[in-house]
């Protein structure tokens, strides 16, 4: 407030001041600090925002199961986090085996849960060939997850500190 009372403009005593911040700019140096890519792309946080969002959504399932004793529950996760694979991966197999359906810091949460299935939609896991814009990608859009396969002979556990973003 001071800052605009130092402007010295004519404001009414209706003015109306909005007042949109930007934490990236610096007011010692008056310039523009960059994002940084790998905060941005950031596997750990991918991690953590998405066990709070399901952690919550669990909380309601025993009073749904309560409610719905004969009833099926899904969840349908719309994940629109980029493509991230272990550092050292070399084969198109890899990054599909890469997908969060098959790392158990994601799966873990199910495995005790009383959820059925899990239908997770991609909409932003693209690996880019050839100079395509991720339009031959080989990955699936759609993925449905059965209780029985939570957990699979291919399922990992990635350390989030070897994954990396493609987008990268």
């Amino acid at each position: 407030m001071r800052t605009v009372k130092n402007l010295n403009l004519d404001l009414t005593e209706n003015s109306k001041i909005l007042a949109i911040g930007d934490t990236r700019f610096d007011p010692k140096t008056e310039s523009y600090i960059p994002d940084k890519t790998e905060d941005h792309h950031n596997y750990q946080a991918y991690i953590d925002n998405f066990k709070r969002i399901c952690g919550k959504h669990l909380d309601g399932v025993s009073a749904y199961k309560i409610n719905y004793p004969d009833r099926k529950l899904g969840f349908l996760i719309i994940d629109d986090a980029t493509m991230y694979i272990p550092k050292e991966s070399k084969l198109m197999r890899d990054v599909f085996y890469s997908l969060p359906t098959f790392d158990k810091n994601f799966m873990s949460l199910f495995i005790k849960s009383e959820v059925d299935f899990v239908l997770w939609a991609f909409n932003n896991k693209y690996v880019y060939v050839n100079g395509d814009r991720g339009q031959n990608s080989c990955l699936p859009d759609l993925v449905l997850v059965s209780r029985e396969n939570y957990y699979t002979k291919k399922t990992r556990n990635y350390a989030s500190n070897k994954m990396v973003s493609l987008e990268m």
